[in-house]
């Protein structure tokens, strides 16, 4: 029989081998991932020629306007 079968020395050789295992930890960032914000739109009404809020009443349907120009 050779030091290998010695129960005795297989508890140490666990021991060393669990205290060399380096732990990791990751943290939970909890975050979670989330829907763009709808695009932002200025209103425009077109018989006031004027935006909202510095009209605050128009006869007819607001239009939405993309409040960066194109390109």
């Amino acid at each position: 029989m050779g030091p290998y079968s010695d129960p005795w020395l297989w508890g140490w050789v666990t021991l060393i081998t669990l205290r060399r295992t380096p732990a990791y930890v990751v943290p939970d960032t909890g975050a979670v991932p989330s829907a763009p914000p709808p695009p932002a739109y200025w209103y425009y009404c077109p018989s006031a020629k004027a935006y909202y809020p510095y009209v605050s009443q128009c006869p007819e349907p607001w239009v939405p306007v993309s409040p960066t120009p194109p390109g």
